[in-house]
């Protein structure tokens, strides 16, 4: 498995749903993630963990999309994809 950080790899996704409950049970029971809580002001966001190793998050949002974030060299790339409906 890749370092979190090396070149070329996603490190990071960030998942916005509508759904947050049904979204962690998903992930939960087909990836193996366990989540962590983290109180915030608009809700709460969930930390998404394989082991200890945090990998993704997830919190509910009235316009669901997800963001990825991609290690280029010395740079780090932003991808979104945003679906309506």
């Amino acid at each position: 498995m890749p370092h979190q950080w090396s070149h070329g790899h996603f490190y990071w996704n960030e998942l916005m749903t509508r759904n947050a409950e049904r979204d962690k049970k998903f992930y939960g029971t087909t990836v193996g993630w366990t989540f962590e809580a983290m109180p915030m002001p608009d809700g709460t966001y969930w930390v998404a963990k394989m082991g200890d190793h945090m990998s993704a998050a997830c919190f509910r949002s009235p316009v669901p999309s997800s963001t990825a974030f991609l290690k280029a060299g010395c740079l780090t790339s932003r991808s979104t994809m945003s679906t309506r409906g």
